[in-house]
């Protein structure tokens, strides 16, 4: 299997986990030689700055999905821009629905017949204008198809889409050879009949490179939080109403790209909250270092889980869970007064090595 096509959203310089699955595959699928196409759809801007940082890979930007509501009329009017963005992208998926009808057009117009396709979602129009582009008249569709999934879609239970997306998502579950997966609890989220065509494959991370800080105690108890928030489901405020009851000195630093539910809090927690700015991931890995230990705060559903909790476990310092509604804070106690004795402890850490993923990668597609 020499000749290998990736079609996905967003790489580097992108900081999500998506674009992290992305850029991890495509630099060991390049480390080991194979011939590499890369199709996503990204800013100029972005693109521009991934060609310098990795000028050797072959790469095809299909450009931003962006939106008409990007307009001067809709910029111009704030809360008209955020009602209808919601209302489209939830009825619609727009605009990421539009790389249905790329992703399509550039599958029918590709004269490469590649050993292997890896179409990643988010989002899941990726999978589906790949298999529209699946048919008898296609003769260079490539022989085997993976469609990796972080989140799912119809089965996620925080966004809940409309019931006729059942159609596209049962689509691209008919059409692929394999649908991967990053953790088994999430089967239970895919349509019973595609079971079978279901593998564990996890978010792999570079463990060649890391580099931490030699941790030395802080003199003010310092915790960190690095990844996204979403309102009533991964919701801050319940821990931040807690926070402010406390009469104690601490420090709560937060790496995040949307802070809207924090603001608040910054004024209250009067600089014991620190709010942050998302960096890369080598450099977050050693601010996790420094910290004495690092808070997880636990999705409401149980069919996903943090690719953040591997970059913890990466950073060796202890990791404190809670639930988003905990009413019971006394194990955080603990842990600021320096008790670790229930920290989480993430099991099998080495399935999480890029080399081992995309050795799975193989092993699922094989003759």
């Amino acid at each position: 299997m020499k000749n290998i096509l990736i079609i996905c959203k967003d790489l580097y310089p992108l900081q999500h986990p998506r674009a992290f699955r992305a850029t991890e595959l495509v630099n060991e699928f390049h480390r080991r030689g194979y011939k590499l196409m890369v199709v996503c759809s990204m800013r100029d801007e972005d693109y521009q700055e991934y060609r310098r940082e990795y000028p050797n890979v072959e790469i095809k930007n299909l450009g931003d999905v962006t939106s008409i509501l990007r307009y001067s009329f809709f910029q111009k009017n704030r809360l008209l821009y955020r009602i209808f963005d919601k209302i489209f992208y939830f009825l619609f998926l727009y605009p990421y629905i539009k790389l249905l009808f790329r992703v399509r057009a550039f599958l029918n117009e590709n004269k490469i017949k590649y050993d292997l396709l890896i179409t990643i979602a988010h989002p899941f129009s990726i999978h589906w204008g790949t298999a529209f582009a699946r048919n008898k008249r296609n003769t260079f569709f490539p022989r085997k198809w993976i469609a990796d999934c972080g989140d799912p879609f119809m089965g996620n239970k925080i966004t809940k889409p409309p019931f006729y997306f059942a159609v596209l998502e049962k689509l691209f579950c008919r059409k692929a050879d394999k649908i991967a997966i990053p953790v088994e609890v999430a089967r239970k989220s895919y349509y019973e009949e595609f079971h079978n065509k279901i593998e564990i494959i996890p978010q792999g991370f570079n463990f060649s490179n890391i580099q931490l800080d030699d941790y030395v105690r802080n003199s003010v108890p310092t915790f960190l939080y690095a990844g996204v928030f979403y309102k009533g489901k991964r919701d801050p405020r319940p821990f931040l109403d807690f926070l402010c009851t406390l009469e104690r000195d601490f420090r709560f630093v937060i790496f995040t790209s949307n802070d809207s539910l924090l603001t608040d809090y910054e004024i209250k927690l009067k600089g014991k909250l620190i709010i942050c700015n998302s960096i890369p991931r080598s450099e977050i890995l050693r601010e996790l270092s420094k910290a004495d230990f690092l808070l997880n705060i636990e999705n409401e559903t149980s069919n996903q889980v943090p690719s953040k909790l591997i970059d913890y476990s990466l950073s060796k310092r202890p990791i404190l869970s809670l639930k988003m509604n905990c009413l019971d804070y006394d194990i955080f106690l603990d842990f600021l007064n320096g008790n670790y004795a229930n920290e989480l402890i993430i099991e099998h850490i080495q399935e999480y090595n890029i080399e081992r993923v995309v050795d799975k990668f193989f092993e699922i597609v094989k003759d």
